[in-house]
């Protein structure tokens, strides 16, 4: 590699032979697929299956289960690394293979099966130019998997926070605000980790500080920081269960996992954009139609647009304390437990969900004895599941404006807000104009009055009143 050049891609590395545990037939493969990433997306079908075939290859763990024993000299090591034997020496000498089980401490000898991992840090590390003192206090400081992670995830950008700062024509503090609003480390900046994609993304804050205060930006860009994060966690998570086992279990190393990683991030990072492009287009779009809607609804009195009907919101209680215990993937196995729940509970009962919004579900029933009844059953459903939180529901029934396949207006607030008001396991119901007991009786449902006030965004008192089915508890 010429001096300058940019690194390789990992998944073309892995197909050059870096990674040793990989069948000759898979290293063939990929070996034919030595064109640019750009070919490995879903905008055609021929990257598609380019992308495909790859990350099958990434993901195949040998065939052959292997589990080292015995003792490794400085011979052996030489030979599994196609390195000098002097070389391996100076490796030993310096500490940075550990201790041999025999021979002289500091010195040559036989070490146990654990050199030969030990042995692929180093020889992956100097081969991507990491001097060998380096090493040492790694090794010493019990870092060496730390520096081997580093060479292989940290991206090839060749720009610093300056540079990127000035081709982009904007001040430093800005880019470092950015950065650090992202959740990343403000030390980062003096590193040649940057490329144009830094670049680009700061030219388009620029523009956008034409209609937005810096404050404004640096918020809107710490919940884009906090929900990558979340997205990250997930997918290596994903990872680790369904790759890391399975290569871990035939004797593969940690060096090899890590690789494979960050191939398969390589692979699949710039792929994923249209996915991410098409979700927060359509979330966007959600978004302003609601705050649309919710600014027409007065001027909308008694229009056809308008219609009475009851809209409930049901979430689990203590889901956001809860997603901070437990992995991103466990969150999601969460919302897809309500969301099953609730296609199991509401249609039986006179309920049609909505939409799902993560820990909470959005249904509508046609009357409000129909919702309470839905809203009940889906408490008793999800209460059977002991791998979720309590359910709480909100009820209101009222005028609506139906819009974009979705309700707005002041009912569907008052079910949300009531909602966040219910105690876990419980249905709090808001009738607007008030209905009369018998509705409740005919459903088979006792309401319990239990006066709402001080709602975010609702004013006055509420005559809410709580539900139960009749002979319950």
């Amino acid at each position: 590699m010429r001096a300058g050049s940019p690194p390789r891609p990992l998944a073309l590395q892995i197909a050059d032979g870096a990674l040793t545990a990989l069948p000759a037939s898979a290293v063939k493969r990929l070996a034919g697929l030595g064109a640019p990433l750009s070919r490995f997306s879903g905008r055609t079908a021929a990257g598609t299956a380019l992308l495909t075939s790859a990350l099958a290859v990434l993901s195949q763990p040998p065939k052959r289960l292997w589990r080292r024993s015995g003792t490794f000299t400085v011979e052996d090591l030489a030979e599994r690394f196609d390195r000098p034997i002097a070389e391996i020496e100076d490796w030993a000498g310096a500490g940075i293979l550990g201790e041999p089980e025999e021979g002289e401490p500091g010195g040559v000898g036989r070490w146990g099966p654990g050199v030969v991992d030990q042995a692929a840090l180093v020889d992956f590390a100097v081969r991507r130019g990491t001097d060998l003192g380096v090493l040492e206090e790694a090794a010493r400081e019990g870092r060496l998997v730390l520096v081997a992670m580093e060479h292989a995830l940290t991206p090839g950008g060749r720009l610093t926070g300056q540079e990127v700062a000035d081709r982009a024509g904007v001040p430093l503090e800005a880019v470092r605000a950015t950065w650090q609003a992202l959740g990343f480390p403000a030390g980062d900046l003096d590193e040649r980790r940057f490329d144009r994609h830094e670049v680009d993304s700061q030219r388009v804050l620029q523009a956008l500080r034409t209609v937005y205060t810096e404050e404004d930006l640096q918020e809107a860009t710490s919940v884009v920081g906090r929900a990558m994060a979340e997205i990250s966690m997930a997918v290596t998570e994903l990872f680790r269960r369904r790759l890391a086992e399975p290569f871990l279990s035939a004797g593969v190393g940690e060096l090899e996992i890590v690789l494979r990683l960050a191939a398969i991030s390589e692979l699949t990072v710039p792929t994923m954009m249209p996915l991410l492009e098409v979700a927060f287009r359509r979330h966007l779009e959600a978004t302003i139609r609601e705050e649309t809607a919710g600014r027409v609804e007065t001027m909308m009195a008694g229009h056809e647009g308008q219609r009475t009907l009851s809209v409930g919101f049901a979430d689990l209680v203590g889901f956001t304390a809860a997603s901070e215990r437990v992995s991103a993937l466990r969150v999601g196995a969460m919302a897809a437990g309500l969301l099953h729940s609730a296609e199991m509970a509401l249609p039986s009962q006179g309920g049609r969900i909505v939409k799902s919004l993560g820990d909470a579900v959005m249904f509508t029933a046609s009357d409000p004895g129909s919702a309470g009844r839905a809203a009940l059953s889906l408490v008793r459903e999800v209460g059977e599941h002991e791998t979720l939180p309590p359910l709480r529901v909100g009820i209101g029934h009222g005028p609506v404006l139906r819009a974009y396949a979705d309700y707005f207006g002041r009912t569907v607030n008052i079910a949300s807000r009531l909602c966040a008001a219910a105690a876990p396991g419980q249905v709090l119901a808001y009738c607007d104009p008030p209905v009369e007991p018998e509705v409740w009786t005919r459903a088979g449902l006792v309401a319990v009055p239990v006066p709402q006030g001080d709602l975010k965004g609702i004013e006055g008192v509420l005559e809410a009143v709580a539900l139960r089915e009749e002979g319950g508890g």
